[in-house]
């Protein structure tokens, strides 16, 4: 198996499991284990929900993938952020090391990246994958920068330590179209 960190929503208030079928995100190739869960983002002092999440967690004996959706409700944004962002702010990766940003790959911001995941300190070699998306008045700016409605993020491990930066692309990529995503 695989030794990764589960990469969870760490914002949402609680993920709870559902049924895969007919959910949000989906995936068309094989897996050994396929879970879904999706929940609320919700506003201070519990006031209404300002975003849902919708996440699947894919692994097989190839790779691990997780994969989080989050789309804001009214008045409400995502800051635009970087993958390298992203990747720091994880609390189940530490010792970020190796970045290697990579051209677009089906319109996500990829980068491949090794650091230790915290719940067993292994090695891990992962690549992020990011999509901001785009509404019809958006992006809307906020003092730090950009905001959008939308804000998908994957994290993907090969179970394989990959020294060719261009097969472990490949092989992102040919996971990359079996998602079936949201319209963003």
């Amino acid at each position: 198996m695989l030794a990764v960190a589960r990469v969870a929503c760490a914002e949402a208030d609680s993920l709870a499991s559902v049924s895969c079928d007919g959910f949000a995100l989906g995936y068309s190739g094989p897996s050994d284990k396929k879970s879904c869960s999706t929940g609320e983002i919700s506003g201070k002092a519990g006031l209404a929900t300002t975003a849902t999440v919708s996440q699947i967690e894919i692994s097989s004996r190839d790779f691990y993938l997780v994969v989080t959706y989050r789309e804001a409700k009214f008045r409400a944004y995502f800051p635009g952020r970087s993958p390298r962002e992203e990747v720091n702010s994880n609390s189940s990766l530490t010792a970020i090391s190796n970045w290697q940003p990579k051209a677009s790959i089906r319109g996500f911001e990829v980068a491949l990246f090794d650091a230790v995941a915290t719940h067993n300190n292994a090695i891990v070699s992962c690549a992020i994958f990011m999509g901001h998306g785009r509404s019809l008045g958006g992006p809307y700016e906020y003092p730090g920068g950009p905001g959008y409605k939308t804000l998908l993020t994957g994290y993907y491990c090969p179970a394989s330590i990959m020294v060719q930066a261009d097969a472990f692309v490949n092989s992102l990529e040919n996971v990359i179209v079996k998602l079936q995503l949201p319209s963003q």
